[in-house]
């Protein structure tokens, strides 16, 4: 009976397969990709105050001041507060290693570093908003990124001229093999990808003071998509 069943289920499971081989020689199967670009029109600026001191309350107390004067200035530049985010705070103790007391390492100061996210809304803005925050007291500029408020139509049509392109290159196949293109039988997404930003800095003379300021410009952001896409052979 057990010799019975082991063969029954060997015949089973070749049938399935010898099943699936067939459907897989009545399918067209092609991947198709696109990219939609679109302009950035808002960024994200992280900066931040990072100060130093023996005494752990001064040096929290005068990061504390610094980054209060950055915000203000930045909401006098026409920010509102509510694009103004904390993006992280800490506190760290500075050790010197070539020292040693009874308690280990001597302690040489406390660093404090608070940063901050500036949504800015008006792409004019971003250089302003670095040149206003460094004046003010910040110490720390560790991005500026770009991104689009229309990302998600991007990459929706991205994946539309994706399987657009997949069936294009189904009917090609079809015809040249002799064959007619049936009904779509599976779509697969590869992968999608909302790609970074070329960023460019330049420094241009401001015609009201002797100092220059900052200018950013990017260039349009990418949305990519890749399918699977196979089809019927029709009859």
């Amino acid at each position: 009976m057990k010799k019975l069943l082991a063969l029954a289920l060997v015949l089973a499971l070749t049938l399935s397969l010898s099943a699936a081989a067939l459907a897989d020689d009545d399918l067209i199967t092609v991947n198709g990709m696109a990219t939609v670009s679109v302009p950035a029109d808002m960024a994200t600026v992280m900066l931040g105050v990072t100060t130093l001191d023996k005494d752990v309350q001064k040096t929290a107390a005068l990061n504390a001041e610094r980054i209060e004067a950055v915000v203000f200035a930045l909401k006098e530049l026409g920010i509102p507060e509510a694009d103004i985010t904390t993006n992280n705070y800490y506190m760290d103790t500075m050790y010197d290693y070539n020292v040693t007391d009874e308690n280990g390492y001597a302690i040489r100061g406390y660093q404090v570093s608070n940063t901050i996210n500036v949504t800015v809304r008006n792409l004019d803005l971003v250089g302003q908003v670095v040149d206003t925050a460094l004046r003010a007291g910040a110490n720390q500029v560790n991005s500026v990124a770009f991104q689009s408020t229309k990302s998600g139509e991007a990459c929706d049509e991205a994946l539309r001229q994706a399987i657009a392109e997949a069936r294009r290159k189904a009917e090609l196949a079809a015809a040249a093999g002799g064959v007619k293109l049936g009904k779509l039988a599976n779509i697969t997404e590869n992968y999608g990808s909302y790609n970074g930003v070329m960023m460019k800095t330049v420094e241009a003379a401001a015609e009201d003071r002797g100092v220059a300021n900052t200018r950013f410009m990017a260039s349009g952001l990418d949305c990519s998509a890749t399918v699977t896409v196979s089809f019927e052979i029709g009859e």
